[in-house]
C-alpha cells in the first residue's frame, strides 16, 4: 500500500516559509546533510544510493474501502547536478526554484502524479566531511515537500579533483531506478546539468564501490546513456558555473557524440534552469508543441512567486530548437493516452490497470524485492570519441 504522505501534493506556502527560515539563519542548502554526516558518520539513507533502489511507484491508497489512484500514474522527473566547484550552487538554485517548478507543472499534474527526485554527482575523489568518498547521491521520488527535505540531505564537496567529473554515474544510477511508468511503455525525464565532460566509463569494481551495484564487464558512458534512455527521456543541460550561462562549444560536441543530437540543451541563463526542465517536459507531453503554446505555458505557470515573461519563454524555445529536441516525444510512444486516471479503482495496489479497463486481464503483481535488471542495448560498444583539446574550461568562449 502506498504511504499516505506519498499521495500529498507540494505545499508552496510551506516551502516559502522554509526558505525564509533558512535565509534568516544564513543556512546553506547542504547544511542539514553535513550535520547528518557529522552526527552519524554516514549519509542519510534517503540520499545514499547504496542503501536501496530508488523507485517511482503509482500512489494507490484505500479510500472508502476501495483502492483508488489518487493523483494519476507516477511520472518521475530527475534533476541531476554537478556538485563540484561552483557548479554545486545549482543544487541550491533548484531547491529555491521548487515553487515555480511546481507551479509550472500544474497542467502536467492533470494527467500524472509528478514525482521529483534530486541527484548530485561529483568527482570520484571528492570526500564527505567524514572523509568518505561519495561520487553520486540521489533522493527518493516524492510528490510533496519531502523532496525539499531530502535535497537538504545531499552533501556536495564544491571541489573536483580534475576537470572530468562523474557524469556517467548519473546516467548509470538512473538506469538502476525502478519506474512504474516504464510498465506502461512510457518514460520519465532525466536532466543532467553541468559544465564539463564525463569519463569514458567504469569497471565493475568502480561501479560497485560508488553505486553498490553489480555489473558485468567494463561499461562505457555511451552504454550507460543508452541504458538510462530505456527508462528516461534524457537531456544534458549545459550550463556554466558561478551563476554564468553557457554557449555552444567543444563540450557540446563531446556530449552530442555520446547522446546524439536532440539531447544537449545549451542554457545561457542559469536563472531559468527550472523553467527549461519544465518546458522540456511540456514539449515531450504535448502532441504538437509551438512557441506560442510554450509562451502561454511559461507565463501562465509563473504568476506566483517568480513571474516569467514572454521574452523568457522565447529564449527557452530557442534553446530547445537549437538543440534539435524531438517534440512530442512521449506522445509518440504506444502507451501514451491510454493511462489510468485519478480516481480509478484497482483490485490490487500494484496492478497497472483499473477495474473495468480493457487491459485489466493483463494485471500482475511484480516482486517488490527484485533489483532492476540493467539492460544494455545490443551493438553499443566503446565508441571512438575525441576528447576536447583541453580538459580545462576555456573561459574566453563564455
Amino acid at each position: 500500500m502506498a504511504k499516505r504522505e506519498s499521495t500529498v501534493t507540494f505545499s508552496t506556502e510551506r516551502h516559502t516559509r522554509d526558505l525564509e527560515s533558512m535565509r534568516s539563519a544564513r543556512e546553506e542548502v547542504s547544511a542539514r546533510g553535513k550535520r547528518t554526516v557529522a552526527k552519524t558518520g554516514k549519509l542519510h539513507p534517503y540520499v545514499d544510493v547504496k542503501k536501496r533502489i530508488k523507485r517511482s511507484r503509482n500512489s494507490i491508497v484505500e479510500t472508502d474501502g476501495k483502492l483508488t489512484m489518487v493523483n494519476g500514474p507516477a511520472l518521475p522527473l530527475v534533476s541531476a547536478f554537478d556538485g563540484t566547484a561552483s557548479m554545486g550552487e545549482n543544487i541550491g538554485r533548484f531547491y529555491r526554484a521548487l515553487v515555480p517548478f511546481y507551479e509550472l507543472t500544474a497542467p502536467i499534474r492533470e494527467l500524472y502524479d509528478v514525482q521529483m527526485s534530486a541527484m548530485m554527482f561529483q568527482d570520484k575523489d571528492d570526500t564527505l566531511p567524514n572523509g568518505d568518498i561519495s561520487a553520486i547521491q540521489q533522493s527518493e521520488f516524492e510528490s510533496g515537500n519531502r523532496i525539499a527535505e531530502q535535497i537538504r540531505e545531499i552533501v556536495y564537496a564544491n571541489n573536483g579533483a580534475d576537470s572530468t567529473e562523474e557524469y556517467q554515474f548519473a546516467l548509470l544510477q538512473a538506469a538502476f531506478n525502478d519506474l512504474d511508468i516504464n510498465r506502461y511503455g512510457l518514460k520519465g525525464y532525466l536532466f543532467v546539468g553541468g559544465d564539463e565532460i564525463g569519463r569514458d566509463g567504469n569497471t565493475p569494481d568502480e561501479v560497485m564501490y560508488h553505486l553498490g551495484r553489480k555489473t558485468q564487464g567494463y561499461l562505457t558512458i555511451k552504454q550507460m546513456y543508452e541504458a538510462a534512455a530505456l527508462k528516461y527521456h534524457v537531456y544534458r543541460i549545459q550550463c556554466g558555473g558561478g551563476g554564468e550561462g553557457a554557449h555552444r562549444n567543444r563540450y557540446t560536441d563531446w556530449w552530442e557524440e555520446v547522446m546524439g543530437k536532440g539531447h544537449v540543451v545549451v542554457v545561457s541563463d542559469v536563472s531559468l534552469l527550472a523553467e527549461v526542465q519544465a518546458a522540456l517536459v511540456w514539449c515531450g507531453e504535448t502532441p504538437n508543441p509551438t512557441e506560442a503554446g510554450l509562451i502561454e505555458f511559461i507565463v501562465n505557470g509563473t504568476k506566483g512567486n517568480v513571474h516569467r515573461t514572454a521574452a523568457d519563454a522565447r529564449k527557452i524555445w530557442r534553446w530547445i530548437m537549437d538543440a534539435g529536441v524531438e517534440l512530442g516525444v512521449q506522445t509518440k510512444l504506444p502507451g501514451w493516452g491510454k493511462l489510468p486516471k485519478k480516481g480509478d479503482v484497482f483490485e490490487h495496489y500494484r496492478h497497472l490497470w483499473p477495474v473495468g479497463h480493457e487491459r485489466a486481464a493483463e494485471n500482475t503483481v511484480p516482486s517488490e524485492e527484485a533489483e532492476p535488471e540493467l539492460v544494455i542495448p545490443e551493438g553499443i560498444g566503446r565508441p571512438a570519441r575525441r576528447k576536447p583539446a583541453s580538459s580545462k574550461t576555456d573561459w574566453s568562449k563564455f
